[in-house]
């Protein structure tokens, strides 16, 4: 949240003033109980201060004005530091002298503007620097004498180190594993999702009718699901504490907690090209059973073991059988005959005999993927309930193969 106190210039006041303080809401949830008052956040008395730290805030990346947990986190980089420390003050003085000094701003700007746009200079925090030469109404003395002030001022001099730290909720994979959410975007367009997480790390998410499948994690501090595809981070989820409520029921007071697992918990998602994240909420959750079919990419480890029924249907229907070990595939050219052959994995490709390519695209429950009219069936019963015709003494159409087959498998 931006709070924010204007004045227009008068015969008090020689320039027209606009000061601001950014609170994250969760500041406020933890500080306040009954009314907001500068006792427990000393933020909430808008001043050069606090103005200084969104000053300092906008210039690095003014998107993390929209992210509660970014900004706590910023505004507590910079209290902490204390060359940081050292700009707030410094920019908090420059905006005290066109306040209670002979300060003036340039071009009509109020004192906020001018700051943001002639006074600080450069992008990020550890860059930031005060520049007013250009200005002859400021000089050095003046921000020295109005730092000492500062300092000396009993709010003030607060405002410097008071952001708190938000007590965190830890996650646990434990509570995800094996489960099915389908959830809701909390926003104008209340789309809807179906994530399902499996104990072996790897996740498939359909959103806006596409699907995508790779490894999820929780983060390193704890707080966030980390989605991954090609060890590139695709999309966080940041599960919300348990929430409990109180419910009088035939005079008794009863106890309902929330946690963030179950239906009617919250989280945020943020994709990673976003720069903020959407609430979403838990419509139904689902136990699955662990899958070994399930997977993200192809390795000979997956591989090793596992029998597919290679499926390609175009003008007509053609399925191979395909039984693999380590290194080697045998090809079934009919229920009883096969060859071997050598196979390797490239860029998560099945290359066998150097010249047929099975490409990973994606995984769902009955099959992998392999092309838009190609797919890999875990099971002989799955591929008979969608190909009727099928008959087990005869996997073998020849037709035109979109996932090639060397000619002398046949």
């Amino acid at each position: 949240m931006i709070f924010e106190a204007t004045k227009n210039k008068d015969s008090s006041f020689k320039n027209d003033i606009k000061l601001v303080s950014a609170i994250a809401v969760k500041e406020i949830k933890q500080t306040f109980s009954n009314e907001i008052s500068h006792k427990n956040n000393k933020d909430v008395t808008i001043s050069n201060v606090t103005t200084a730290k969104y000053i300092m805030i906008k210039k690095t990346d003014d998107t993390i004005l929209k992210n509660p947990d970014q900004l706590i986190e910023t505004k507590r980089e910079i209290e902490s530091n204390q060359s940081n420390k050292d700009k707030l003050v410094e920019i908090s003085a420059v905006i005290k002298t066109m306040i209670d000094g002979d300060g003036e701003t340039k071009d009509s700007k109020n004192t906020l503007d001018y700051v943001i746009d002639d006074v600080v200079k450069n992008n990020t925090i550890d860059t930031l620097k005060v520049d007013v030469t250009t200005n002859d109404t400021i000089s050095e003395d003046d921000i020295d004498n109005m730092e000492s002030q500062i300092k000396q001022d009993e709010v003030l001099k607060e405002q410097i180190t008071s952001t708190k730290e938000i007590e965190k909720y830890l996650l646990d994979s434990s509570l995800f594993s094996n489960k099915q959410f389908d959830v809701v975007f909390n926003d104008v367009n209340s789309s809807k999702a179906t994530i399902k997480f499996y104990s072996n790390g790897v996740f498939t998410q359909t959103l806006n009718n596409n699907t995508q499948t790779g490894k999820w994690n929780i983060s390193t501090d704890k707080e966030t699901i980390e989605l991954k595809s090609n060890n590139q981070i695709i999309a966080t989820i940041k599960p919300q504490p348990p929430k409990t409520t109180t419910k009088k029921l035939l005079g008794q007071n009863i106890e309902h907690t929330i946690n963030p697992n179950d239906v009617g918990a919250k989280a945020y998602y943020k994709e990673n090209n976003s720069t903020s994240s959407t609430l979403i909420t838990i419509q139904k959750v689902t136990d699955i059973v662990t899958n070994n079919n399930v997977t993200d990419s192809f390795t000979t480890d997956y591989l090793n073991g596992k029998t597919f029924y290679l499926v390609e249907d175009t003008n007509s229907t053609v399925i191979k059988k395909l039984s693999f070990t380590t290194n080697n595939v045998k090809v079934y050219t009919t229920t009883t005959s096969s060859q071997d052959y050598t196979y390797t994995i490239d860029q998560n490709t099945i290359v066998i005999d150097s010249n047929t390519t099975i490409p990973f695209q994606n995984y769902t429950d009955k099959y992998i993927e392999v092309s838009s009219d190609a797919k890999l069936y875990f099971n002989e019963s799955d591929l008979k309930n969608d190909y009727p015709n099928y008959q087990d003494s005869d996997y073998y159409k020849l037709s035109n193969f979109i996932v090639p087959i060397p000619t002398s498998f046949y």
